[in-house]
């Protein structure tokens, strides 16, 4: 007998003796329990724990595979993809995607050619943003672009992850992603273009030879960068994922750059930033949560200049100044 499943949310396959073929853009259904129904103005749907082919509309969906390997073709709207266990395939349409392959060798698929898309890894979540979509996952191993397919685990290089404690992590010749989570970490990135997350804890990083990029978020910890300059060739960057520029003091001693987060105290120590300016300096750019972003190449003639919520005079010295006043009824000397 047909069935009909009108007004209602969702469709649950989950006891079904076989797999399900079900197409919410057109409301069919076929296979195992699902044969025979038709399904009106539904936006979730969970398949059999067998190999499903389950294709979303353009509501906000709620797939999930099951077991087996399924198929899962996403429509526009936000939706959430769970693959369940088994080697699934899972379509991405347009709008924003929270993907969970789960167990299994997992494939995405997207529509594009990869230089359509920019990638970015976050505590262990994938994001891909472009052309209309905008996608977190995990537990998927393979990305499909029109132009090919792309391992994960070589979309950012070498993934390298710590523990809770303290590690000692050591890169490879190629591009790395070095996570070292919580505990006072050692990084030692080798040759390559590598991206370095300390993660909490007082974390010494060294990303070595190539253009190397630094994560910081407030409360990671106190963290020593060592990055000494080889060449004119190499940008080396400290990304903050959750400060601006207003959010930091600068000091210097000697050659080093200390780099304090007024919010917590915590300083970020950039060892040798002033060493040779022929060869480049250990970092070249800050770039803020904002996204703007401040070059350091002119840093050593350049002073940073906090005032409190007090009124008060503030003199400039030599060379460049950054004065943040603040509160107050102020009086600001800029100096030669």
């Amino acid at each position: 007998m047909s069935r009909r499943c009108l007004s209602s949310d969702s469709a649950d396959y989950s006891g079904s003796d076989d797999g399900v073929d079900i197409n919410l853009s057109v409301g069919t259904a076929a296979g195992g329990f699902a044969e025979g129904d038709t399904l009106l103005s539904i936006e979730r749907v969970t398949g059999s724990n067998y190999g499903d082919h389950i294709t979303g509309n353009d509501r906000d969906n709620f797939i999930s595979g099951g077991d087996g390997d399924d198929v899962i073709i996403s429509g526009a709207g936000f939706d959430y993809l769970d693959g369940g266990s088994g080697d699934d395939q899972i379509t991405i349409g347009l709008g924003d995607k929270l993907v969970d392959g789960g167990a299994g060798t997992d494939l995405a698929v997207f529509g594009f050619n990869r230089d359509q898309y920019a990638a970015a890894l976050d505590g262990g979540f994938v994001s891909i943003i472009g052309s209309g979509v905008d996608v977190t996952f995990s537990n998927v191993e393979v990305l499909r672009f029109a132009d090919g397919d792309v391992l994960v685990d070589e979309l950012f290089g070498t993934a390298i992850v710590g523990t809770s404690g303290n590690d000692i992590l050591t890169g490879t010749t190629g591009a790395d992603v070095m996570e070292g989570l919580d505990g006072d970490d050692e990084f030692d990135g080798l040759v390559g273009d590598d991206q370095l997350y300390g993660g909490h804890g007082n974390d010494f990083l060294n990303g070595g030879e190539g253009s190397d990029v630094y994560h910081y978020a407030s409360g990671d910890g106190n963290d020593t960068i060592s990055d000494v300059a080889i060449n004119l060739e190499e940008t080396d960057v400290l990304r903050f994922s959750d400060l601006n520029l207003g959010s930091l003091t600068f000091t210097r001693s000697g050659e080093d750059l200390f780099i304090t987060i007024n919010a917590t105290g915590e300083v970020i120590t950039v060892e040798t930033q002033y060493y040779s300016a022929y060869q480049g300096w250990a970092l070249e750019k800050l770039v803020f949560a904002d996204g703007t972003s401040l070059e350091l190449d002119h840093m050593p003639d350049t002073n940073w200049i906090y005032g409190t919520t007090a009124s008060e005079t503030i003199d400039g010295n030599w060379g460049k100044d950054y004065i943040f006043a603040g509160k107050g009824d102020d009086i600001i000397n800029g100096s030669a």
